[in-house]
């Protein structure tokens, strides 16, 4: 197996949109923040 041409080929190989745990500590951080600094998450594996 190419890893070059699962990549090449897979189109979005883990998705277009966050993972569903994502969507849940935005939601879970913006109840909870005490400041007005934004938030900023990685979410590992979203894309390609």
């Amino acid at each position: 197996m190419s890893w070059n041409k699962v990549y090449k080929d897979g189109g979005n190989f883990w998705g277009e949109r966050p993972s569903e745990l994502a969507i849940a500590i935005v939601k879970y951080l913006r109840r909870h923040k005490t400041n007005d600094n934004g938030i900023s998450i990685l979410d590992i594996g979203c894309g390609y």
